[in-house]
């Protein structure tokens, strides 16, 4: 999307980013992150933790790649940034075992 098609489409323009960002798994490394995500976000989060330093983090993560492929977002609800609370399913990867 250019950058003149995405001032006539705002609304578009924000869906296509939205479906960039929220169809791969999110990674977070801090506590708040997450706060951050739920507030945003505010439908169901599967959450996994994996060390990185784990000999089967790649695995994890391509597993929750698959999975994401399997589920993608639905930015067609008129969703965006500032949208409606989603009924998607976000999949989030931690770094951070505090977080359980």
């Amino acid at each position: 999307m250019t950058k003149e098609e995405a001032k006539e489409d705002m609304d578009g323009f924000e869906k296509k980013i939205m479906s960039y960002a929220l169809n791969k798994p999110i990674v977070i490394k801090e506590p708040r992150e997450l706060q951050g995500i739920a507030q945003v976000f505010g439908g169901v989060i599967f959450l996994v933790y994996c060390d990185e330093s784990d000999p089967s983090y790649d695995k994890v993560l391509r597993a929750l790649c698959k999975c994401r492929g399997n589920m993608p977002i639905d930015m067609t609800e008129n969703q965006s940034a500032r949208g409606k609370k989603s009924k998607d399913i976000l999949f989030v990867l931690s770094k951070h075992h505090d977080l359980f």
